[in-house]
This record gives structure tokens, sequence and C-alpha cells, in this order.
């Protein structure tokens, strides 16, 4: 069975990613839609079990081929995707499903009690600016640290994919820390209406 899921790991990587798609929007849609929590609990279950079991498909690669691949590299992608941003993107999509729900069944829509996002200039835009960069620099440092720890394992003719994508991503950093900190010099100015 595991010889077969790493032969067809491409189309089990996926199958696994049309799978957690399909679940979260019926644990939604259950929660929401037809007010069934337990349903959606289990759904929620099955995209969980879903994630672990391709992150064990890309320890068994690893174990099988004895040399870090690209394949094992998208999948660390994904899992420091779904650990920094996965809970505020669901977030986003949980209150979206509620607020359409809602909509579609005539029911009052939820308030979250956010505030609507107002424009800003001058000294407040380029702190949110450096804001930006700032957490952009951690996931840089984080990432580095990973391919760090990386290449310990890992034999030489692979080290060129990490060092490639370290590099690209060097230079994107820079270009974000040039354009966020411009704000600093140049701050925004709030369009005349005259």
């Amino acid at each position: 069975m595991i010889s077969f899921l790493l032969e067809h790991k491409i189309e089990v990587l996926i199958a696994s990613e049309v799978i957690f798609l399909v679940f979260v929007s019926l644990a939604l849609l259950f929660r929401y839609w037809f007010r069934l929590k337990k349903a959606s609990i289990i759904a929620f279950i099955i995209v969980i079990l879903n994630e672990l079991a391709v992150f064990a498909i890309g320890v068994f690669d690893y174990i099988e081929v004895g040399t870090f691949s690209q394949f094992q590299m998208l999948i660390i992608i994904f899992i420091i995707y779904a650990i920094l941003f996965g809970k505020s993107d669901f977030k986003k999509l949980d209150r979206w499903i509620q607020k359409k729900v809602a909509k579609i069944k005539g029911e009052p829509i939820p308030d979250f009690g956010d505030e609507p996002k107002r424009e800003l200039y001058g000294k407040e835009h380029a702190k949110e600016e450096r804001k930006g960069f700032y957490q952009h620099l951690i996931i840089f440092v984080i990432a580095q640290i990973c391919f760090y720890l990386m290449l310990k394992f890992v034999p030489m003719e692979n080290t060129n994919l990490i060092a490639g994508i370290s590099n690209v991503w060097t230079k994107v950093l820079i270009i974000d820390f040039i354009w966020s900190f411009s704000y600093t010099i140049w701050p925004k100015k709030e369009k005349s209406h005259s």
C-alpha cells in the first residue's frame, strides 16, 4: 500500500488537496446551512487526518528515497503555510461563509465587530508597511533555519534546490525592505479633494 502511494505521490498530493477543499466546504456547509455541528466536526476531523496522511507520505518518501526532494519541500511549504497563515485564512473563510449563508437564507448577517479598514497616510501608513516587512522577515528567518537544518541531512547533489529558493527569496525580501521603508522616508500623502 505504501509503495503504491509513493509511486503515485503527486497524484495523492493533488487528491489530498481536493479532499481538503471538499471537506472544509462540507464542514462549513453542515455547520451554517444545516446547523449540524456534529457533522461539521466529523468533516474537520477528516480534514486533519488527510493533512496528517500527506505529512506521513512525505516522511515515507524520505525514508524510501534517502534524499530530500522537491516533493518533500512542497509538503514542508504547505506545513509552514498552515502554521503561519492557516488559522487566519480559515477564520476569513469561515466568516465569509457565515455571511453568505445568512444572506441567502434571509437571516440577519452576523456582526463580527470588525471595524472597516480606513485608508492610512503618513506615519500610520509607514508603520503598517514596516509591520508587514517585519512579518515577512520573521517568516524568512524561520524558513532559513529550516533550510539550514535540512541541509544537515541532505546529500550534496540536492542542495542546489534549497540554495535556489533561498537566493530568490532573499532578493524578494530586499525588494520588500526597500518598498516598505521607502514610506518612512517619503510618507504616503492624502490626495487633495479639490
